[in-house]
């Protein structure tokens, strides 16, 4: 698991590693740094505030925000135990 977060960690943008190292959201900053000056060291390696966060979900709807469409897989229709043949 550390692997795998060390590897999304460096695949990430700089931008988007930045995210971290900044103050919380919704807390002011006391600092009169503002957030684009934090530097990033990239030999320093991952940081606290990163974590990697696996997700093995039983059922996926799908919600078209355009449309207001729902589609529910054949699966989630029909008891569970008679779902173990399908694959989606």
């Amino acid at each position: 698991m550390m692997q795998q977060r060390e590897k999304l960690w460096f695949a990430s943008s700089i931008k988007s590693r930045l995210q971290y190292l900044g103050p919380n959201p919704g807390i002011p900053c006391l600092s009169e740094q503002s957030p684009d000056e934090f530097l990033l060291d990239s030999s320093s390696g991952l940081v606290t505030t990163f974590c990697l966060l696996v997700l093995e979900p039983d059922q996926v709807d799908y919600l078209n925000l355009k449309s207001n469409q729902r589609i529910v897989p054949p699966c989630h229709r029909v008891p569970m135990e008679k779902c173990a043949g399908i694959q989606g």
